[in-house]
């Protein structure tokens, strides 16, 4: 569904255009929402998912038993910063100001198309993520290899 990478800038209001090749995929009903959130992880990025994915992950999720004290806490996290988004008629959502400062977005933002979900990072920190990954190219294609891809 999503893949590909974009950089776009946001705009002193924080408004991030969405790359049209994604807007295709986010209608629901006659609404185009994206559900923003922060993701639990060393890096700091958000993850979009159009608001049809994030309902049916959420009641994936409603499946999973509420005694477990790990899940409890990055539900805690995850879900409770979610925000809905709407797109603007320019394609265009506003990246609330809590997720921006969370990601540390300013300006130059990166969007990584990530199958039923993307990714959006401010770019400085994707190129060193990027670095990263590079350096760790062989183990990573070695676990990807034992799945079958």
């Amino acid at each position: 569904m999503f893949s590909g990478q974009f950089r776009y800038t946001l705009d002193p209001k924080g408004r991030l255009t969405i790359p049209s090749r994604y807007r295709e995929h986010l209608t629901n009903g006659s609404q185009e929402v994206l559900v923003v959130t922060a993701k639990l992880s060393q890096d700091a990025y958000l993850v979009a998912y159009p608001l049809g994915e994030w309902e049916q992950f959420l009641q994936r999720l409603r499946g999973f038993p509420s005694n477990n004290k790990s899940l409890e806490d990055w539900k805690r996290f995850f879900v409770s910063r979610a925000q809905e988004c709407p797109l603007d008629r320019s394609g265009r959502i506003l990246v609330p100001p809590s997720l921006r400062e969370f990601a540390y977005l300013s300006r130059d933002v990166t969007l990584l198309g990530m199958t039923e979900k993307f990714e959006i990072w401010d770019s400085d920190r994707y190129k060193e993520k990027e670095e990263e990954i590079r350096k760790l190219a062989d183990p990573i294609n070695a676990d990807v290899s034992r799945l079958g891809l």
